[in-house]
């Protein structure tokens, strides 16, 4: 478990110590498809004659299960029963279509799913198709052929609709969920709009016991029935929960239910950056409850995995974590100390002491922080660099914007912990370009023409009349002289130059882009005293 949470970088540098000496190892129940889970887990409930509990992440995964078990007569134990299932939009689609199929003539039924079946008709044309079909007492997808301004092709598609509901009341119903979701293209439908399919999946795993789509909508309404009230049964062994309502309990033996993506975690966050910082939130909150789940066991912990699924959280139980490299141990306290204020007070001398985060300092998400501009907020993401050290992270401002900083340039430049905890960072050393007073106090060369069309300094300065721009390149502009005395808190030295007037080739510029490429910021933009732009390197 420790092992498995580790991969979680948004967290302090902590590791979990278990109480008891170690026990048997996790064992990897590998499965075929995620279906083939049920018929388990039912032969672990007929014979279970000790404390044995099956956790999962949504209450809907164990329906299934619970069919299973209510239709074998075994006794079982529930923690926790939420009925949204029975009332989720996926789900009534699929019944309200089942419906329309034993019922052709209901008007109300066709106007909640002709937009989802691929009909491709109007609102105007479908209500119109109602008015005939109560007005003749004809079923209400044959009205099309009376509506003028349906064309030929709408037509052809209700002829085909109202085919596939005939055919589905001759099969049983894992056919005609099949139906519904591919040929009548709902499963399209879902797509479009985002919406989860996983409840289709239960669907049909509930349907499989069924003959008809009639008996197949008396069964869900019996589960739904029989959940609403039924009453713990403390005598039995066999416990059912959500990992939410098992937070704080232990069992003897756990089981973990629907670990694949897609299911458990929910949502797979994409690689690298394309990731946004909510995402990786979210996806960060479900391995905390995955490890939740998995310390819930005291002795035997099973997992099932499928042959036909992928699991990132088992891959990552099976990875071994690249520590964090720590340099506190080597860092004096007085170099920690207010950094940025002695290295201002230092003249030039050819070399740049450049702000770097202190390994032992951790932002937390969910921390609170103020800056100037934008008032106060919450951390929403950190991101590392390949040594476990703080590179960037998000912040989601009280107005709901949400903006990304690099660390600790951010602070340097007046951001600060409304906790009032003093950010700390180091100060390291490190030799800049070879440079010669003499040479950089020489007049300024003889400018060098520039291809035309391409942007000047100057025009960045007319792009940003109240900013100070600087660019990796080794040259700044300012027209505003309190916007350099926060640059010189990000850099650690003071910069040249009049207020109100442009200044380039200034004697800081070396120190500059040396303090901007151990930041690794390609250019920097400052208004009001903040940083409000910045850009990596390539």
């Amino acid at each position: 478990a420790d092992l498995f949470i580790q991969h979680n970088k948004a967290r302090h540098d902590k590791h979990m110590q278990p109480t008891k000496d170690a026990g048997s190892d996790i064992n990897f129940v590998e499965l075929k498809t995620r279906s083939n889970q049920y018929g388990y887990l039912l032969k672990v409930a007929a014979n279970c004659n000790r404390e044995t509990a099956v956790l999962y992440r949504d209450n809907e995964s164990a329906i299934p299960l619970i069919d299973s078990l209510d239709r074998n007569g075994i006794n079982f134990r529930i923690k926790s029963v939420d009925m949204a299932f029975f009332t989720n939009r996926v789900v009534t689609d699929v019944t309200n279509i089942m419906k329309f199929a034993l019922d052709p003539y209901n008007t109300e039924l066709f106007m909640r799913i002709y937009f989802k079946c691929q009909t491709f008709l109007k609102k105007a044309q479908a209500e119109r198709m109602c008015r005939i079909s109560e007005q003749q007492e004809i079923p209400v997808l044959d009205a099309a052929e009376f509506v003028d301004s349906i064309n030929g092709m709408v037509k052809g598609k209700c002829r085909a609709l109202a085919t596939h509901l005939r055919g589905m009341l001759k099969e049983n119903p894992s056919k005609a969920i099949f139906r519904i979701e591919t040929p009548l293209g709902y499963g399209e439908y879902l797509e479009r709009n985002n919406i989860d399919d996983n409840k289709l999946f239960i669907l049909r795993m509930l349907s499989f016991n069924e003959s008809s789509i009639g008996s197949f909508l008396n069964r869900l309404n019996y589960l739904q029935n029989m959940l609403k009230a039924m009453k713990p049964d403390y005598s039995s062994n066999f416990i059912l929960s959500t990992i939410h309502s098992s937070k704080g309990l232990e069992y003897d033996r756990v089981f973990l239910m629907d670990v694949c993506d897609g299911v458990f975690p929910g949502n797979m966050i994409r690689s690298g950056s394309s990731s946004t910082p909510q995402e990786r939130k979210e996806f960060e909150e479900e391995r905390r409850l995955f490890y939740v789940g998995m310390t819930r066991a005291k002795n035997d912990l099973s997992i099932f995995t499928f042959k036909s699924e992928d699991s990132c959280f088992v891959k990552e139980m099976r990875t071994p974590v690249r520590k964090k490299s720590s340099t506190a141990e080597t860092v004096k306290p007085q170099a920690v100390a207010k950094p940025l204020k002695s290295l201002r007070d230092k003249p030039f001398d050819g070399m740049m002491n450049s702000p770097v985060t202190v390994s032992d300092f951790d932002l937390i998400i969910g921390e609170r922080v103020i800056q100037n501009v934008n008032g106060s907020g919450t951390v929403s993401d950190v991101i590392y660099d390949d040594d476990g050290n703080i590179k960037k992270f998000s912040v989601i401002y009280d107005s709901g914007e949400e903006k990304q900083y690099h660390f600790p340039a951010a602070f340097a430049g007046g951001m600060r912990l409304e906790s009032g905890e003093e950010v700390p960072i180091q100060q390291k050393k490190r030799p800049s370009a070879s440079l010669k007073p003499s040479v950089i106090h020489e007049k300024k060369p003889e400018k060098k023409k520039r291809p035309a069309g391409k942007d000047t300094y100057a025009s960045w300065a007319d792009k940003y009349p109240n900013h100070v721009v600087i660019k990796k390149e080794g040259a700044f502009w300012t027209t505003r002289g309190e916007s350099a005395e926060v640059l010189s808190r990000v850099l650690g030295y003071k910069l040249g130059g009049k207020p109100g007037n442009y200044v380039t080739g200034s004697p800081a510029i070396e120190p500059i882009v040396h303090g901007l490429s151990s930041h690794e910021i390609n250019y920097i933009v400052i208004e009001g005293g903040e940083i409000v732009d910045q850009e990596d390197f390539e």
